[in-house]
């Protein structure tokens, strides 16, 4: 279990600081855009997160080693579906509790393209680190 707390730390840390900034500093009130770091952010983190879960399953064996390829299209495929869930609880909130988390239908979808986009680009980078270590 300390693995994964150790694998998923990063994720945590960037929704952890950007809720802080949020709700305690009212960052929003200063900058209207400064969700857009932190999509790509916590896209990057969560990518991080799910290689290294990847890699964990792999190294056990419990996962068969895949080509770099479809491991970058797995890897984004579970983050854009941790994003779903995300925006999902978000309109939850909205629906339930009238937060005003979701600001408008573009500001998700823009929330959600930046977010997946930050994944893919993780996923991409740790894959063509690996490449050039293999090549080498």
């Amino acid at each position: 279990m300390k693995i994964f707390f150790k694998i998923f730390i990063f994720p945590f840390i960037v929704c952890t600081v950007h809720y802080t900034l949020s709700i305690f500093f009212d960052i929003y009130a200063k900058f209207p855009h400064f969700d857009v770091p932190f999509h790509i952010l916590g896209g990057l983190a969560v990518s991080y997160s799910f290689i290294l879960t990847l890699k964990y399953f792999q190294n056990i064996k419990l996962l068969p080693v895949m080509k770099p390829v479809f491991e970058i299209i797995f890897v984004t495929s579970l983050v854009c579906a941790v994003i779903v869930v995300w925006e999902l609880c978000e309109f939850t909130l909205d629906y339930f509790f009238q937060m005003n988390v979701q600001v408008s239908l573009t500001n998700t979808m823009v929330d959600m393209l930046l977010s997946s986009l930050g994944g893919f680009i993780m996923a991409c980078f740790v894959k063509k680190i690996k490449w050039e270590r293999y090549q080498r």
